[in-house]
């Protein structure tokens, strides 16, 4: 038998050196027989790796910081949805393709197109300052004169002058015209109706006192 063997191959071992350049192929390798020991540091790349072949399942948690390094995070099937920070401390939040949301050091903006909607049932609460918020025309009128909780409803009257829009008190021959407010109160009990006049002034202060109710 010592005929067929040569250089430093015995009958237990081979040695690499007595392994010709590619002799040794998927087909001569058992299913199963390598695993991860057999592997190299850093041997397998993306080329080896079969499309799909990697999911949640191989991944473990991590256990540091995440680095993506400004590129964008998909997260829908078709592509179109997804979080962007490749412009240095800010984050895009595009939606169905269009960039809805944008958020930068202390500030969030809905962008020109997006809408902020508080749904049937929600809240939105502010404990720090408003800035250019629509106030409820009605709670408006109701401070002018009053703080109601009561208050409902509210118009404000008068006269035109030969044609002209009324601007401010009006009198002639000892005969004054103004400009009324008249508010909607419901007591529960009953409805009360008020009337002021917001032309008639004390020291320059709309008078806070009802001509009738």
């Amino acid at each position: 038998m010592s005929g067929y063997l040569s250089g430093r191959t015995s009958l237990t071992t081979v040695q690499t050196g007595d392994i010709a350049a590619d002799a040794v192929t998927a087909a001569k390798i058992a299913d199963d027989v390598l695993d991860s020991e057999h592997y190299a540091a850093a041997s397998i790349d993306n080329e080896h790796l079969a499309d799909d072949a990697v999911n949640a399942a191989e991944i473990g948690a991590l256990s540091a910081a995440l680095d993506i390094n400004g590129q964008e995070l998909i997260l829908d099937a078709d592509g179109n949805t997804s979080i962007t920070a490749d412009t240095d401390n800010q984050i895009d939040f595009k939606i169905a393709g269009a960039d809805d949301f944008r958020m930068t050091a202390n500030s969030m903006n809905v962008l020109s197109g997006s809408t902020l909607t508080i749904d049937s049932g929600a809240t939105i609460t502010n404990s720090g300052t408003a800035t250019n918020f629509g106030v409820d025309p009605e709670s408006a009128y109701a401070g002018v004169l009053e703080t109601n909780a009561n208050f409902v409803d509210q118009v404000i009257f008068g006269p035109s002058v030969d044609g002209r829009a009324w601007n401010g008190l009006w009198n002639k021959a000892s005969l004054f015209s103004s400009l009324m407010l008249a508010t909607i109160e419901d007591e529960g009990s009953n409805t009360e109706i008020n009337i002021w006049d917001l032309t008639q002034q004390s020291a320059g202060v709309i008078s806070t006192t009802a001509l009738a109710t």
